[in-house]
């Protein structure tokens, strides 16, 4: 049971782990637009483990605001539960965007986040860091600001066997189109996703049951595409 969520922040990260992983409710969690500092993502990962869940976390480019101060751009995280054999896959940090992924349960599981604007660059990023899918059975999701049938994602991916897999409903509480969604190289063994009805952040979160775990006989190594 796979759910995704872009928490816009720190604050909707901690409401994330309270509401789904301290009662156990999913396998895996992807959040997008994490934005927390060393510190706080210490306490984000003591929480995970005290409630049997690895936390994989990619920071996004640091920036600063309108006041000088230095945060974080997007930044992705990944949760998964502690009974599955898990390993590091890929670590990917764009200039813009952000990916996150790792071996579980015989699938590659990734979570990704591409801003929106910056004339394409996040999500052609993404692209890029993401072309070695070919020889794995795998599924990426997260916040692609893109539409399904109108993304270049979803173009590059179909290379690689990726089919997109989404609600086709708007994914924001107050918004008009579908951002959060995910790619798949098995599209059959998922099932239709589902909207959660619980308010995180201005995002929906997006509900995914992978059916069946696939034997994919591959070769597990630990890819850092992160550009200097």
């Amino acid at each position: 049971h796979v759910v995704s969520i872009n928490a816009g922040g720190l604050a909707g990260t901690w409401r994330a782990v309270e509401e789904l992983i301290s009662v156990g409710k999913v396998d895996v969690l992807g959040v997008q637009e994490v934005a927390a500092s060393d510190s706080e993502l210490l306490a984000l990962r003591r929480a995970a483990l005290k409630n049997g869940y690895h936390m994989f976390h990619v920071a996004g480019k640091p920036t600063c605001d309108g006041w000088g101060a230095v945060r974080q751009r997007g930044g992705v995280a990944l949760f998964a539960r502690l009974l599955f054999k898990i390993h590091p896959a890929i670590s990917f940090v764009g200039l813009d965007s952000q990916c996150v992924g790792v071996w579980l349960d015989g699938w590659f599981l990734a979570t990704a986040y591409a801003p929106p604007g910056y004339n394409d660059e996040p999500v052609l990023e993404l692209a890029s860091g993401t072309s070695f899918f070919s020889t794995l059975v795998w599924l990426v999701f997260g916040d692609f600001n893109e539409l399904v049938g109108a993304s270049k994602l979803e173009i590059a991916l179909s290379a690689f066997g990726g089919a997109a897999v989404s609600v086709d409903k708007p994914t924001r509480w107050e918004g008009q189109r579908c951002v959060d969604w995910a790619l798949t190289s098995r599209p059959l063994t998922c099932d239709q996703p589902e909207l959660l009805d619980v308010a995180l952040s201005d995002h929906i979160p997006v509900s995914l049951v992978l059916t069946s775990s696939p034997n994919s006989g591959r070769s597990e190594l630990a890819l850092d595409f992160s550009q200097p």
